[in-house]
């Protein structure tokens, strides 16, 4: 990574220096969430240079977790680390992108919720099926600057939610990928196929949400009409 990677609070694999690690501010979320943004920054420069905007329907859950009308991202990639383009692809690295995209929402579940909690009760690291369980319920409440678009944030929670098994194959089971199509799976405990995948459009389309809703809770970018479009 050289000299591309400004970020002066997180190195690769340190996470936070705080006690606990939850991020109970803006500053704290964007300080623990620095590596992750940077690397779906940096994977802008691997893919063909466009101005299009792709529509992704990533599917959404009502809070008693039955399918609901599908809920679409909007996304439209662009380089903004300065950084040369390298021989690695983007298909090589979008599954890892994926993880990145799903930790970031992650993050700001967290932020939500600790900043809420009571001064006087102790921190503590939030189970991700509370935090699940909560993003389904309408239990998260909307962050900074999106308290004017609930239906919006609604639409990140639910697509949170609804990515987590995924994010639980990648991290402790093995996820299925088909090399010919980028498509992701879930595999059951027993490394079996089970119903939840995400295509590659869907993958791209859940890295540009996740960054997009980043910039615009840490004021690295407004919340314009057109940043709207690219989330919900």
């Amino acid at each position: 990574m050289g000299g591309c990677w400004k970020s002066k609070a997180c190195t690769l694999g340190a996470g936070s220096s705080r006690e606990d690690g939850l991020p109970i501010t803006v500053t704290e979320f964007e300080e623990d969430s620095a590596f992750e943004r940077y690397v779906l920054g940096r994977i802008a420069s691997l893919l063909p240079d466009s101005d299009a905007t792709k529509v992704v329907d990533l599917g959404s859950i009502d809070a008693n977790g039955v399918p609901a009308q599908g809920s679409s991202a909007h996304l439209t990639a662009a380089d903004e680390t300065g950084c040369a383009k390298s021989a690695l692809t983007a298909d090589d690295v979008r599954p890892l992108l994926f993880g990145a995209a799903w930790k970031i929402l992650d993050l700001l579940v967290e932020l939500v919720l600790e900043s809420a909690r009571p001064v006087h009760r102790q921190r503590g690291r939030i189970r991700i099926d509370s935090k699940v369980q909560k993003a389904r319920s309408f239990g998260v409440k909307e962050q900074d600057p999106f308290g004017g678009r609930p239906d919006l944030w609604d639409r990140v929670m639910r697509t949170y939610a609804a990515t987590t098994e995924l994010r639980h194959t990648l991290v402790h089971r093995g996820l299925g990928v088909d090399r010919s199509t980028g498509t992701i799976w879930e595999t059951s405990h027993r490394g079996t196929s089970s119903a939840g995948d995400l295509t590659a459009d869907e993958q791209w389309a859940l890295c540009g949400l996740a960054r997009s809703v980043a910039d615009a809770v840490i004021g690295a970018a407004p919340l314009t009409t057109r940043r709207v479009d690219r989330i919900g």
